[in-house]
């Protein structure tokens, strides 16, 4: 498989499990606030703690201890078992908590704290932002890829650089393979100043024009700024086109 569709697969794998995610987080904030909105108010007792037993990754086994927590409502008793457990244990036996809960349906209890009715939302929406981030910061990072190289093809002065090495940049591996990079180098014959250029990341190189050490290849500058410029190659590195400009950030 092209490398590039394996990032994009990987990208689009990111950003449906962080839309999932946003959603699921959504969902239970609307339904903290809603459920906090109309809830009714109490004080309850913590009567026992529901331990549960859980294998991580690491075939580790957790044990973690829910609250169970008894409260009076219209002149009738009600127990319920929270949904957040931890270890150790966030409440004592005996302990008084104050508890929220459905005018109409009493046994929708939860005890009134900002873990036991935020947990939930948090606990999604952080891994949806993680997930969001990636493929945003890609399509970021490309978008100013792109207004970088149309700003060096328009105001650049064309010079003619020297390529000085065709080699793979080992710190991407794709399906075992690695992307290579153009380096050139130029020097101003009025200053004497050298400049290096490398090329963005190449899965692979123009069959019709294989460059090699000691070639030359147009690269145009943005006086003033000498780490925006475009590497000019006669075939687009994805592939499509006669001609790409290859930008360095």
């Amino acid at each position: 498989m092209h490398p590039h569709r394996v990032i994009r697969i990987v990208l689009g794998s990111f950003l449906a499990i962080g839309l999932l995610l946003a959603a699921l987080a959504a969902y239970f904030l609307w339904d903290a606030m809603g459920f906090r909105a109309t809830a009714a108010s109490t004080e309850g007792t913590v009567i026992g703690l529901a331990w549960t037993s859980s294998t991580g990754t690491t075939s580790h086994t957790m044990h973690t201890a829910a609250p169970v927590v008894e409260f009076t409502a219209n002149g009738q008793r009600y127990r319920f078992t929270s949904s957040v457990s931890s270890n150790p244990p966030a409440y004592s036996v005996g302990e008084r908590v104050q508890v929220l809960y459905d005018p109409e349906q009493p046994q929708r209890a939860r005890i009134d704290s900002f873990w036991q009715l935020h947990l939930l939302w948090l606990a999604t929406g952080l891994p949806a932002l993680v997930c969001l981030a990636v493929p945003g910061a890609m399509l970021a990072l490309k978008a100013r890829r792109r207004r970088r190289r149309q700003r060096a093809l328009q105001y650049g002065v064309p010079v003619q650089a020297t390529i000085v090495d065709v080699r793979p940049n080992t710190t991407i591996k794709v399906n075992g393979r690695s992307p290579l990079v153009i380096e050139a180098r130029y020097r101003d014959p009025q200053t004497g100043e050298e400049h290096t250029f490398t090329s963005e990341n190449l899965w692979q190189l123009p069959l019709d024009r294989p460059w090699q050490p000691g070639e030359q290849v147009t690269v145009y500058m943005v006086p003033g700024e000498p780490d925006c410029y475009a590497m000019q190659l006669e075939a687009a590195a994805e592939g499509g086109s006669s001609s790409a400009s290859v930008t360095r950030l």
